[in-house]
């Protein structure tokens, strides 16, 4: 095996080791979302809106959630970029980006961040 099918091999499994990590992070955040704080805001999962696939999407609040890899991967995996948020947020979507270690490590964090931004649409509607 040459070198540069050995680099597209370690390419490979770096993008499975990404998505295998992005489930479990994406699955943990499945579960708060299922808490008893969360349940009355009602999250779709992969939710489709145009040609844009969301993680997780709160439709009465307009709220989306986004995992994204940690920096230090290259990403050849298709998550949402900028000019698809953009597009997005023209429609009044707010977006939360969260790294796949800050739900590992900080899902407390993550847990008060997503409560703040959801309370904060819910007055901005009144």
């Amino acid at each position: 095996m040459n070198r540069t099918e050995s680099d597209n091999q370690e390419g490979k499994k770096n993008k499975i080791d990404v998505v295998s990590n992005l489930a479990e992070e994406r699955k943990q955040l499945w579960e708060i979302l299922h808490t008893d704080r969360f349940r009355h805001y009602h999250f779709e999962k992969d939710k489709s809106i145009g040609h844009v696939i969301i993680d997780f999407y709160c439709e009465k609040w307009k709220v989306a959630i986004v995992v994204d890899p940690d920096e230090n991967y290259s990403s050849e995996i298709s998550f949402v970029d900028s000019e698809s948020q953009e597009e997005l947020e023209q429609l009044g979507i707010v977006f939360l980006r969260f790294r796949d270690s800050e739900i590992r490590k900080n899902s407390y964090i993550v847990s008060r961040t997503i409560d703040f931004w959801l309370k904060d649409r819910e007055l901005s509607y009144l």
